[in-house]
């Protein structure tokens, strides 16, 4: 994500998007069907209380930062989202069928979901039992799980999907004239669709959204097809993404969008999207920028490793939200605010190798930052300017990058600290045991998780003591921190 995301305050949902929804008409149009499951009630079933029921899975993932999301007792495999939506009402029909395996014996579990209204459980095909907790959804299996046992669960669910104030900003689903986007990062998954939010728990995709035809529907990951039903008037596009990837990373974009496909050198599909109501500016610039984006795919493989998806692109609408997003394969942008390089550096950063506690959060936008600093770096080698002059800007009061539970992650330190902590541990390393280290650390945890603690060891053993003990300071320190003479030595020569 961009350093410029929003506060609270100012974000969607505080008052933004409340008053363009109060300016808009309410229109009128026939919901979308969505088949249920014969039989199926939209009245939720009673069962026991959470803590009388043997065997529950924890309600939380148990991430201080956000100590509501996230859920025990299970890991997803596969989320197969089918969804219908109707921009007239803002109606989404939905049905999730998620395929996952138990980590113990299993009485009953929750999964993510806050807002909408769930019509019907099924686990394994069989009606089941359900409640609303606050933003869960628990589920009570007819027949208790055993452990390692892999099982489905089919939610179908309706209603008008929402913003959330998570504490960061408002996330969720965003919706205007123009369509909708899910803008998630980092708790809006749960509002358009039930998950397991905890950024350890990350699966692969099928998502299908059924528009009225006219309208174009994307996602993360490749286009499998698109098919139209002229009695309904209603088109429905799938995408796939085969590689892992956490909830927040997933999104839906729907609207009237110029939809390009074209194809790297070396084989990554590339899907750019372009609305069509922007100005012409707007869209002339947008259509620039992706007309790089092989060249910073190049860019950042030789710096960092392959590319680790298949797929990538972008989305360009007007969406009022200001800030991009990482979201996987295909980052969102706001109209004119495109910070290519950043957000495609997210794909290694962050959706490939994914934070294991928010606290970390600099993992990925220090890293995305520093890249960032990389591509600018073609045409103006100014990193060490760039690492002075957060040596000399960066408030070393506020907490470090490894920030307590309490604090608003999305700040300069995580971002402009955490890129000129790089920026020294390169200077202090030299190019090419830096960047050698870059990629077997890109290599090692493709696809997974990562923690700072792992990124200082390794660091220990490819660069010293002398490396681990800059970043300990860099990372931990709420002290400015001394640098190596080596450092200075570059820094004097910038006089």
């Amino acid at each position: 994500m961009e350093h410029g995301r929003l506060p609270a305050r100012d974000r969607p949902g505080a008052g933004t998007f409340r008053h363009v929804f109060l300016k808009l008409a309410l229109a009128v149009a026939l919901l979308l069907p969505l088949a249920v499951p014969a039989g199926a009630s939209a009245v939720v079933p009673s069962s026991p209380r959470a803590d009388l029921v043997p065997g529950q899975g924890a309600l939380t993932a148990g991430d201080p930062h956000l100590p509501t999301l996230g859920n025990g007792g299970y890991r997803v495999l596969h989320y197969d989202l089918r969804l219908r939506y109707a921009p007239a009402t803002r109606v989404m029909q939905g049905r999730a069928i998620i395929a996952a395996t138990t980590t113990q014996a299993l009485g009953a579990f929750s999964l993510d979901f806050d807002g909408m209204t769930v019509e019907s459980v099924l686990v394994d095909g069989v009606p089941v039992a359900f409640r609303r907790e606050r933003t869960k959804l628990v589920v009570t299996p007819s027949a208790p799980l055993a452990a390692g046992q892999g099982f489905s669960v089919t939610v179908a669910y309706a209603g008008v999907p929402g913003l959330g104030e998570d504490g960061f900003g408002a996330t969720g689903w965003v919706a205007n004239a123009h369509g909708a986007v899910a803008y998630c990062e980092p708790d809006g998954a749960q509002r358009w669709f039930p998950n397991d939010s905890a950024t350890t728990d990350k699966a692969r995709y099928d998502i299908s959204i059924t528009v009225p035809t006219g309208f174009t529907a994307i996602s993360n990951g490749r286009l499998l097809g698109r098919t139209t039903d002229r009695a309904q008037g209603t088109t429905t596009w799938r995408w796939r993404e085969r590689s892992p990837m956490v909830a927040y990373a997933a999104t839906v974009a729907i609207g009237r969008f110029t939809l390009t496909r074209t194809r790297t050198s070396d084989g990554i599909d590339l899907w750019t999207a372009v609305q069509q109501q922007l100005p012409r500016a707007v869209k002339d610039a947008a259509r620039r920028d992706f007309a790089e984006l092989p060249a910073v795919l190049r860019f950042f493989r030789t710096r960092f490793g392959p590319y680790p998806f298949e797929t990538s692109g972008g989305i360009v609408g007007d969406f009022g939200f200001v800030a991009p997003l990482e979201t996987q394969s295909r980052p969102i942008y706001d109209g004119p605010h495109l910070l290519q390089a950043h957000e495609i550096a997210h794909q290694w950063f962050g959706n490939s190798l994914t934070l294991t506690r928010w606290s970390d959060l600099w993992l990925h936008e220090g890293f995305a930052t520093f890249a960032e600093w990389l591509w600018d770096e073609r045409t103006d080698r100014a990193m060490d300017e760039k690492f002075a002059s957060t040596l000399r800007l960066t408030d070393w009061t506020h907490s470090p990058p490894t920030a307590a539970p309490g604090k608003n992650l999305f700040n300069a330190v995580t971002y402009q600290r955490g890129a000129a902590t790089l920026q020294g541990l390169r200077m202090l390393m030299g190019d090419a045991r830096f960047f050698a280290l870059l990629r077997e650390w890109v290599r090692t945890h493709r696809d997974g998780n990562v923690t700072t603690e792992e990124f200082v060891a390794l660091a220990r053993v490819r660069g010293g003591v002398e490396a681990e003990r800059f970043l300990r300071r860099w990372l931990y320190g709420r002290e400015r921190p001394a640098l190596p003479a080596k450092i200075v030595k570059r820094l004097d020569a910038l006089r």
